[in-house]
């Protein structure tokens, strides 16, 4: 289980999760950061770094931004 960055947080907002991930599994893209799922150790260190409380895990995404995890899982789907 895997974390979810969602749109609360922008990316140009603190960026705290990403200085205590210890496995640097967090990206930013233009429109949001993103979590690898497969590099993700579930330490929940991002999610109590996050002012915003957008940090969910992901089958515990609010459905109203059900799009970050669209989002982030298309980020990190294998390419043809």
């Amino acid at each position: 289980m895997a974390r979810v960055v969602c749109e609360p947080c922008r990316p140009d907002n603190c960026r705290r999760c990403i200085t205590v991930c210890p496995t640097n599994s967090i990206d930013i893209l233009p429109s949001q950061a993103v979590i690898n799922p497969t590099t993700c150790i579930n330490c929940r260190e991002c999610e109590f770094a996050c002012p915003k409380g957008a940090i969910f895990p992901t089958e515990a995404v609010p459905l109203l931004w059900e799009r970050s995890k669209i989002i982030n899982s298309a980020h990190f789907a294998p390419q043809p």
